[in-house]
């Protein structure tokens, strides 16, 4: 059972960047995880800065779907260049202002919209569905299991998680409240990831093609893919790092 993949997303609903290794703390997520949010509405906050707030306040891939296709490189944590299938880019500081309206105005312009607000959140606390510090773990053989039993692909990247692992086949549902290791790094098992209309969007076209959740309905009479772990013990987590 190894760790395949660590993924951030410094702004929800854009694509991931994928890291090598990242320190974690105790009590806290993934450093940079969903920093920023594009507001979805005329009064945002006046100072760019938000509290935690339910993700329909936000642009995000299941309501804007050509979100999906987008890709992201990043050379810095606050350094972030995405690219449109039309080969169109943006490179982005969002630790500047500048970066910032950047990057608002390009996305605006893609999605055919008016300027979005890019705001940052406040006490370290990313822009997460669930508004908590924890980090999403999600199980490749899992994935390909659904994608048996939806009868098509459907592509990881749905899931948006944070750490992608390989063990057998939802194992990691049995998890609840143990205490999981990978490398030198000890979670908590919290909770189970729900999953929304989401996840029925195609990671290459930009459009729904599958309904997910139904699917998980109907063959395991849960919407669930995917665990929730909280940093019990900081350090550092690599690629490759072996799940105990």
């Amino acid at each position: 059972m190894t760790l395949k993949s660590i993924v951030r997303y410094p702004v929800k609903g854009l694509p991931a960047i994928e890291l090598a290794e990242t320190m974690l703390a105790a009590g806290e997520q993934l450093l940079g995880d969903r920093r920023f949010a594009f507001w979805r509405g005329d009064d945002p906050p006046a100072d760019g800065r938000s509290p935690h707030m339910r993700r329909f306040n936000f642009r995000q891939v299941a309501e804007d779907n050509a979100l999906a296709v987008l890709r992201a490189s990043s050379s810095a944590p606050a350094q972030m260049t995405v690219t449109a299938p039309d080969g169109s880019s943006i490179a982005a500081d969002l630790d500047t202002v500048e970066g910032r309206a950047a990057l608002s105005q390009w996305i605006g312009a893609y999605l055919g919209i008016d300027t979005p607000a890019l705001l940052e959140s406040v006490d370290g606390q990313g822009f997460t569905d669930i508004g908590d510090k924890t980090l999403s773990l999600i199980n490749l053989n899992s994935v390909a299991d659904l994608s048996a039993r939806a009868g098509q692909p459907i592509e990881v990247e749905r899931m948006r998680g944070n750490l992608l692992v390989e063990m057998p086949a939802w194992t990691e549902r049995d998890l609840m409240g143990s205490t999981m290791r990978i490398g030198d790094v000890e979670f908590e098992v919290d909770s189970h990831v729900k999953r929304c209309v989401a996840t029925e969007v195609n990671y290459a076209t930009g459009q729904k093609d599958h309904p997910t959740p139904q699917t998980l309905m109907k063959n395991f009479g849960h919407a669930d893919c995917g665990i929730y772990l909280r940093v019990k013990q900081g350090g550092t987590l690599r690629v490759g790092d072996t799940i105990s």
